[in-house]
């Protein structure tokens, strides 16, 4: 007796801890090296800028007075892509999809470019493409003109002395191509035949910068928006700043790019940065700015695994991009009305992931809960989709343990449903039969009615109407 009473002690102080053990759903850090995961993976998308810069030297020539004047312009071309972000990347473990009761039914699907796409969603037709359209087509921009005055560039230097030779040459070319009356014959106003104006042209093309002309250098720079550790509500921007390193030292001999290396510069043209020989035209600079509609900043995860499904709600802002600075949009508070746009040759409206705020969608496995969670995000980030419905499904019986009540109260429920399937059976037999002798009925009264005609029409009748 005393050994069934323990045993039913036993039994009895279980089972709260079986009714409230539960799991939850939870994301672990990834490691950064190449170990395997035991998990679901997913990263969470952050948004680039790639800007695609080609820079024209125009002018280099060693003027009568002394200066030498440099001129170049630009050509910019920027586009945004969404890819997954190295420090976003997490999985979920397989551990943590199931209990001791139930299995947790977890689908993710990513994009093309292994971005979260979502989790046990539809996608509809707000998702866009895997990489976002283009920010802004070839922009080109013309330069200040850069002059400055030697003040110690030797005795009687030339114009060859300061500028590299190729240059040179190919600006000749260029100026020849597109000098009145080039590519004529004399005596003659248009060419003779086809192929004539085609070695015209090809002459001219040839003489055309382009990308591997001595007067051109071409670049790419990549641009990750990143937040900072602090946020100032009055400088809330991310700035990105783009410039052709030593780019004058491929268009100038070392004596012309030492002549422009002095304090006797013109300053509206020429930089010098601090701790730097590296002479700059500021019109050559590009800067990208992003003002973010509410200021943010960086947050990290305290632990290497969250309870639940990590998202970011992704930031919405301003971008500009512009020569040398980017203006305040809306400087000192002030309207919008006021702003200005110097310097300015593109402005759109950006959505960017990796400046957003965390959001965690909690997903746990209760006893006697069903818990649904809706997740959908957009090629860029942006939350389309996000719900959690919690259903519970506890039977009535499931608080009286040790007791056959629920067996006893699904006996009675097969024994209710025969009843009435029985009664409907007879029913519908019932309605069979009478609709039957309807139809024999017809039939008799259709054929009587026959016979009648073919009598009136002194004709023999032949069988039986039954």
């Amino acid at each position: 007796m005393a050994s069934k009473r323990a045993a039913w002690l036993g039994f009895v102080s279980s089972v709260p801890f079986v009714l409230s053990s539960c799991t939850s759903v939870y994301s672990v850090k990834r490691p950064d090296d190449s170990s395997p995961i035991y998990g679901i993976p997913y990263s969470l998308p952050q948004k680039i800028y790639i800007v695609s810069a080609k820079y024209t030297i125009t002018q280099c020539e060693l003027l009568k007075d002394g200066s030498l004047q440099v001129q170049a312009n630009k050509q910019i071309t920027i586009t945004s892509e969404t890819q997954p972000d190295p420090s976003e990347r997490y999985y979920i473990p397989y551990s943590s999809l199931r209990n001791f009761f139930k299995d947790t039914d977890l689908t993710v699907e990513n994009f093309d470019n292994s971005t979260l796409k979502s989790i046990n969603a539809t996608i509809t037709d707000k998702t866009g493409p895997t990489i976002t359209a283009v920010v802004g087509t070839a922009l080109r921009i013309a330069s200040l003109a850069g002059g400055v005055t030697l003040t110690d560039a030797g005795s009687n230097p030339t114009t060859k002395d300061m500028c590299n030779a190729d240059v040179l040459k190919a600006l000749s070319a260029q100026r020849k191509s597109q000098a009145p009356g080039s590519g004529k014959t004399k005596g003659a106003t248009k060419p003779a035949s086809a192929s004539a104006a085609d070695a015209a042209s090809a002459t001219q093309a040839a003489a055309a910068p382009d990308s591997s002309s001595a007067t051109t250098f071409s670049t790419v720079f990549v641009w990750r928006p990143q937040l900072g550790s602090t946020a100032d509500p009055k400088h809330s921007e991310i700035t990105g700043h783009f410039y052709p390193r030593q780019i004058l030292k491929k268009w100038l001999t070392p004596l012309g790019y030492k002549a422009l290396n002095n304090k006797d510069q013109n300053k509206d043209t020429i930089e010098i940065p601090d701790a730097s020989d590296d002479v700059i035209l500021r019109s050559l600079k590009t800067e990208l700015r992003i003002d973010p509609v509410v200021p943010q900043k960086k947050t990290t995860l305290d632990n290497a695994s969250v309870e639940g499904i990590i998202l970011r709600e992704p930031a919405y802002g301003l971008l500009q991009a512009c020569d040398e600075v980017c203006p305040d949009p809306t400087p000192s508070g002030a309207d919008a009305s006021g702003y200005s746009t110097h310097g300015v040759f593109h402005v759109s409206e950006e959505t960017v992931p990796q400046l957003g705020s965390y959001v965690i969608l909690p997903l746990r496995n209760r006893m006697f809960e069903t818990q649904t969670a809706t997740i959908a995000l957009s090629s860029d980030g942006a939350i389309n989709k996000l719900g959690l419905k919690s259903n519970a499904i506890a039977p009535e019986a499931a608080s009286t343990a040790n007791t056959d009540l629920d067996a006893l109260q699904k006996a009675r429920d097969a024994r209710k449903k025969a009843r009435t399937d029985a009664a409907a059976a007879d029913a519908n037999a019932a309605q069979d039969a009478a609709k039957q002798v309807t139809n024999d009925n017809k039939a008799i009264s259709d054929c009587l009615s026959a016979q009648k005609a073919v009598r009136e029409a002194n004709g023999t009748v032949v069988g039986k109407c039954q």
